[in-house]
């Protein structure tokens, strides 16, 4: 597969499973899992381009970049979330997920008005109403949002 993915050959169907691949990889649980990422180190240090050329053929699968941003929020990779938040900024795709990546990025290095203005917008284009965000964590950042209005 990935002969053809690296000369640009192939087919966003491939594109797609090759990213749903690294995504379902980053998530298996245990020491099976870790074993996993381990084998697979070289195709996990690609995923990032491998979703920035996905993106290019289909701007409309934002969605394929959720689980690597989560990803590098929990490897504490926040220079890997601004890479591709701002990938998404550049090329005016809005996700929402990036908004509240972003905003607790800029909370932790004491930018606390741009990371609340991030989390506000996430909240105002319903991101904290969608079924991918946990209810208990959406209702701690509401409230948050109306202590700081």
């Amino acid at each position: 597969m990935s002969p053809i993915i690296l000369a640009n050959k192939a087919s966003l169907e491939l594109m797609n499973v090759h990213v749903s691949v690294l995504s379902t990889i980053s998530v298996l649980p245990g020491k099976l899992g870790d074993q996993i990422r381990n084998r697979t180190n070289k195709y996990m240090s690609l995923w990032e381009e491998r979703l920035m050329q996905l993106m290019s053929l289909a701007p409309k699968r934002g969605d394929q970049a959720t689980p690597l941003i989560s990803y590098y929020l929990k490897n504490k990779n926040d220079d890997g979330v601004k890479r591709i938040c701002s990938f998404f900024e550049n090329v005016r795709i809005y996700h929402g997920f990036c908004d509240l990546a972003l905003g607790a990025i800029y909370i932790k290095e004491k930018n606390f008005d741009q990371g609340i203005y991030l989390i506000k917008r996430a909240n105002q284009n319903g991101v904290l109403d969608s079924k991918d965000v946990d209810k208990d964590t959406a209702k701690y950042l509401k409230n948050i949002i109306i202590k700081y209005d």
